[in-house]
């Protein structure tokens, strides 16, 4: 299933790349489906997937990281970002 670009790049740590990462993701995952799991295309699935949910939790951290040290000199803008 296709995820509108609007609706998901409304969160600023997620980039193009990571949306395409994401549809390959899911290509491995249609490949996989009422196979078994004991599978190597699974065990890629599995592998991909936790690779790529471990660079958005990366890209998520860094992106209020960027933003907090941007308002590090001035408390009251820090909240309205």
């Amino acid at each position: 299933m296709k995820i509108p670009y609007k609706i998901v790049l409304r969160q600023p740590w997620i980039t193009v790349g990571l949306l395409k990462s994401s549809e390959a993701r899911d290509r491995l995952h249609r490949k996989c489906l009422g196979k078994p799991k004991s599978i190597q295309p699974y065990i890629n699935l599995i592998n991909y997937r936790n690779n790529l949910n471990m660079i958005k939790r990366i890209s998520k951290h860094n992106k209020f990281v960027y933003e907090l040290s941007k308002y590090k000199n001035s408390i009251k803008t820090i909240g309205m970002f």
